[in-house]
């Protein structure tokens, strides 16, 4: 049986302190855990991500959802806070060229670059799938809009000319409250230029 503060292959916060102060023997323990804190503080609170083509420092906890840092730090509108579960696809980028729930991805495991909403197309240049969901008329309440979109433009990106067993794949995760996938699904196909 293990005593107190012994441990079977883990290693303890006191060793984790007398690694990184090996030469400050004379400090304090209080002293050596603050200093601990502040060191890992300072090195994990601050990382580069790359979001719609630019690179940002962001200096939010690792284990702070994506979302948030691109909502509160970076000002980005397009992903929206649904459910905070990946359940409804509102909060939707793109990450590895796949749709990516942005509300349960810590910052911190965001190695490749992120696309959003705004980083697909412009008001005077919108991305073909954009296009298609203003044509058609896909949208009612604006809910689900910047996932659908997301899912819709990851989709072609991966198959142009997707199957419509592909196409329910990728809205499977995307919850709309008003009832428009029909149209949703039109607008997908007409950015595919599929026949509807």
């Amino acid at each position: 049986m293990l005593g107190p503060g012994e441990a079977t292959g883990a290693i303890t916060a006191r060793a984790i302190a007398d690694a990184i102060f090996a030469d400050r023997r004379s400090v304090t323990r209080g002293a050596v855990c603050a200093e601990t804190h502040a060191r890992y503080v300072e090195k994990e609170f601050v990382m580069t991500i790359t979001v719609n083509g630019q690179k940002h420092q962001v200096t939010s906890s690792p284990d702070t959802p994506l979302l948030y840092v691109l909502r509160d730090e970076l000002g980005l509108r397009g992903p929206k806070f649904g459910c905070g579960l990946a359940q409804c696809g509102a909060c939707s980028v793109i990450i590895d060229n796949s749709s990516t729930r942005s509300c349960v991805l810590p910052v911190s495991v965001v190695t490749t670059p992120v696309t959003t909403l705004e980083g697909l197309g412009t008001p005077e240049r919108p991305h073909p799938v954009q296009r298609a969901f203003i044509e058609e008329q896909a949208l009612q309440c604006g809910y689900c809009t910047s996932g659908m979109i997301i899912s819709c433009a990851a989709l072609l990106e991966a198959h142009p000319r997707p199957t419509d067993a592909q196409i329910e794949d990728a809205l499977d995760g995307n919850l709309c409250r008003c009832g428009v996938h029909t149209r949703i699904v039109r607008a997908l196909k007409r950015a595919a230029g599929l026949s509807a």
